[in-house]
Order: C-alpha cells, then structure tokens, then sequence
C-alpha cells in the first residue's frame, strides 16, 4: 500500500473510531466477522472521506506509527489496535518505524504513545531497554488513568500469577511506576471492566485496578471486597504504605 494510501486510511480510521455505537457494535459481532467488516469500512472510507489528523505537526513520521497514536487517542483497547495490524500487516513496526515511534514516545511520555509503548514490545522487547523507565511508567498509567473500558488491564480481583496486556509490562517495570500508580489512588472515576459487562459487578473505580497493580508490584496481598467502603477503606492503607515506599 502506497505512503498516501496510508495516510488517508489513518484519516479515515481515526474517524471511524470516534463512532462509538458503531465501534460497540463491531467489538460484540466477534473477531472474525469484525475484521471483515472493519475492512470492508476501511477501504470504503478511503474513497470517501478526507478527515484532518491532529497535531500533524507533531505527528510521527511513518503511516503505521501516526495510525497508533489515533488510537491512543480515542481510547481504544490494544485488541482493537492489533486486529488492524492483523488486517493490514504492513502496519507492523519495522526498523526505522521502531526508532520514529521510540523518538514519539520519549517526547510524549504520556498515553498518547501507550499503542506505539505497546508495538515497540511486539516488536522486539529489548528495544523497550532505550526508553527509560520512568518513560514507560508514565505512559502506561496515563493510559491506565483515562481509560473507561479496562479490558487491556488484569481485574481487581485476578489471582492469576501471570500477567497479561499492559499490566505485563507495567509490572515489570517494578518500582518506578509505583509513583505514578500511587497518585491514581485518588482516581473514583467509575469504569467498566469489559464493555457492556458490569451488570453482576460492583462499581469498578480506576483506583481498584492501581490498588491491584500497586500490591502485585510490591508482592502484598490486595483482596477484592464487594463493598465500595470497605475498599476505599483499603484504598487509604494502600496509600500510607505508598507514602512510607516513598519516603525509604
């Protein structure tokens, strides 16, 4: 697919995204069928819409990283951003792509550059080693504080040992997210753990998935209670002992 191909598709599907009853729709008819009609609208939108990408002048260079950072800003789940790659392979970071998007991501350490944090580490983790930590850290929990659908995230009552989506990589990082984590404490916001799948849930806030990434990453024990009081309650304890990690 030609430059300018790209280009108008990034166009396009940033558009696209911004269609929320549509998009809900397509993530509920299943995977295959959503390829195929996500790339049915794709190549239909390319002959039919002209939509302005913002901050082109900030945007990286190549057509596969600037597609990345339109999804980071709509807020979509890295299911979503990989089924695009899968449909258009193309779209995979390759060589000088990694080092445009590791220059993006290293001016813009927040979750705009949470798709292209992400694609980095498909590509080949060890590239994740010339972004610093802290880096990392601030694009993950921004990424992680304005989400409203938490699917890239382990639940707060997950007691797997192994770890999956962007909660892989941010608790590996360790101690240099638990800063950023520590401040989301304060984050009530209520969010859906899958969407249109809270119904049987209690109120999920943002501050229950830090408190969870938080414990996992100091290895203690953060139980998952129904009762909203009795975690707030929790919340506060996790925010003292983020005091005394801080003041070691």
């Amino acid at each position: 697919m030609a430059r300018d191909q790209h280009a108008v598709m990034i166009r396009v599907y940033d558009d696209y995204l911004k269609r929320d009853n549509l998009m809900a729709g397509i993530r509920h008819i299943g995977q295959s069928s959503a390829a195929l009609i996500l790339a049915i609208f794709i190549l239909v939108g390319c002959a039919t819409h002209q939509v302005q990408v913002q901050d082109q002048d900030e945007a990286p260079e190549y057509a596969s990283t600037r597609l990345l950072v339109s999804l980071a800003r709509v807020e979509e789940t890295l299911t979503s951003a990989e089924l695009l790659m899968d449909l258009f392979p193309q779209l995979l970071l390759r060589d000088r792509e990694i080092d445009d998007a590791i220059v993006y991501v290293t001016r813009h350490p927040d979750y705009r550059s949470y798709h292209l944090l992400n694609a980095i580490w498909k590509a080949d983790p060890a590239h994740l080693e010339r972004i610093s930590a802290g880096t990392r850290a601030k694009i993950l929990v921004s990424a992680m504080g304005v989400a409203t659908v938490m699917s890239d995230w382990m639940p707060p009552w997950s007691k797997k040992a192994e770890y999956y989506g962007a909660s892989e990589i941010l608790i590996n990082l360790g101690e240099p997210a638990l800063e950023y984590l520590c401040e989301l404490l304060h984050d009530k916001k209520i969010v859906d753990w899958r969407l249109l799948s809270n119904a049987n849930l209690p109120p999920l806030r943002t501050a229950d998935y830090a408190r969870w990434h938080i414990a996992r990453i100091l290895k203690v024990e953060a139980a998952f209670v129904a009762d909203v009081a009795e975690r707030d309650r929790l919340i506060d304890d996790m925010l003292e002992r983020c005091k005394a990690e801080k003041n070691k």
